[in-house]
């Protein structure tokens, strides 16, 4: 998962809030879409947005609660990332709390 550099509320912030999988922490990538790659990007900015995306049932891997979206069905439907906008839905800071 990745979020924008300065984001108020990001991926590092809700692993930290949730303690979620916190000893992966370590690890950073940074990447950049060109303004004139053809890519588009999926702007989820609230809890709502995730609600028609298309999902896949949840492994064994995973908590029979989790919801898990299927990405390869998003990428045939034409979306090539997704972008996760953390600080824009208060939904999402519940661990904050």
């Amino acid at each position: 998962m990745a979020s924008p550099e300065g984001a108020d509320f990001g991926w590092l912030s809700w692993c930290t809030g949730n303690e979620f999988e916190l000893h992966k922490l370590t690890k950073s990538f940074r990447f950049t879409i060109s303004a004139s790659a053809s890519a588009t990007v999926l702007q989820i900015n609230s809890y709502n947005d995730l609600k028609s995306l298309p999902r896949v049932e949840a492994s064994l891997l995973y908590s029979p609660l989790w919801e898990c979206l299927d990405f390869e069905k998003m990428l045939d439907e034409g979306i090539d990332a997704v972008q996760l906008n953390l600080s824009n839905d208060p939904f999402s800071h519940d661990a904050e709390k």
